[in-house]
């Protein structure tokens, strides 16, 4: 490629996140076909990843689950595809995009040792839970994915109340004391 045609690359490379050449190890789940792959992440972003394969990757467009080491889970829908390298689109919300955005930091700051140890930090991301009733309560978020939240709670909620959990509708299914398990809901096409 001509260094006129990287430039125009780059220039025309109008992600939303800043991405991190990164070296990590990490493992690909494609549920939908039942296969894992060991990968290494080589760039990172808020808003996906670029994976190199030590064999061939996982076809596009299908939904996935990355662990990377130390940064965490996140799922993902599988992008283009070339030689042994492919993009990961992850489909997280707020309170992950902000862990992952943490973890990005620490890395850059201080390499991957001071990951495990920013990420650790007792800050940890609020989210605000609004009940039915109109009250509103700011919890620590104690695990998050598309399909649900558990919040920290020094307060209980019977199960079966519609909540909102930042700007997510859900009903709240449970949870151990001090703790408020609550399952997205989703829109149903009419």
């Amino acid at each position: 490629m001509s260094e006129l045609a990287k430039a125009l690359d780059a220039a025309l490379d109008r992600r939303e996140y800043p991405r991190v050449a990164v070296a990590l190890p990490a493992k690909l789940s494609v549920p939908a076909n039942g296969r894992t792959w060991s990968a290494r992440v080589t760039n990172l972003s808020a808003g996906g990843a670029g994976l190199e394969f030590r064999e061939k990757p996982p076809a596009a467009e299908l939904v996935g689950a990355l662990a990377i080491e130390k940064f965490g889970n996140y799922d993902g829908i599988t992008l283009r595809r070339e030689g042994n390298f492919a993009g990961l689109r992850f489909l997280i919300g707020e309170a992950e995009r902000h862990h992952l955005t943490q973890c990005l930091t620490a890395f850059v700051k201080g390499g991957l040792q001071s990951v495990s140890e920013d990420s650790q930090d007792t800050g940890g991301a609020l989210l605000t839970l609004t009940r039915q009733s109109g009250r509103h309560h700011l919890c620590l978020v104690d695990d998050i994915s598309l399909n649900g939240v558990a919040l920290s709670a020094e307060f209980s909620i019977p199960a079966g109340e519609h909540v909102l959990v930042g700007q997510m509708f859900g009903r709240v299914v449970g949870g151990p004391a001090g703790q408020v398990v609550v399952q997205f809901l989703r829109r149903r096409a009419a």
